[in-house]
């Protein structure tokens, strides 16, 4: 029986470091963790999705979509999200270089 490593199984399927494809698949991995953590958080105050939406003023359809990565939403809602559960949502930006911001048509001031 052949055993895999699974980052050799992730290259095979989604490309290498830094491919779009992979960092594609990476971010779409990123945001269902996210999801998961805000479900967990919810339960651990003991709230229903119903609740946590009207603390924070959408429907409880909309934190179910944000909770299983089903749909998209604004980083604003994600912060109040985070702040009526009474948790802090720490981003990481980092920026391209110089070639790739010009590749997605974008120009930052430096």
């Amino acid at each position: 029986m052949k055993v895999y490593k699974l980052d050799d199984l992730i290259e095979e399927e989604f490309g290498p470091i830094g491919s779009q494809e992979r960092t594609v698949f990476e971010d779409e991995l990123r945001l269902g963790v996210l999801g998961s953590r805000i479900r967990q958080l919810r339960k651990m105050r003991q709230m229903t999705q119903t609740e946590l939406g009207e603390r924070i003023g959408v429907k409880k359809s909309q934190i179910s979509r944000i909770e299983n990565n089903t749909g998209n939403t604004t980083i604003e809602t994600l912060i109040r999200i985070f702040h009526a559960l009474n948790a802090r949502l720490s981003l990481k930006i980092d920026l391209f270089e110089q070639s790739m911001v010009a590749e997605c048509g974008e120009e930052y001031d430096q």
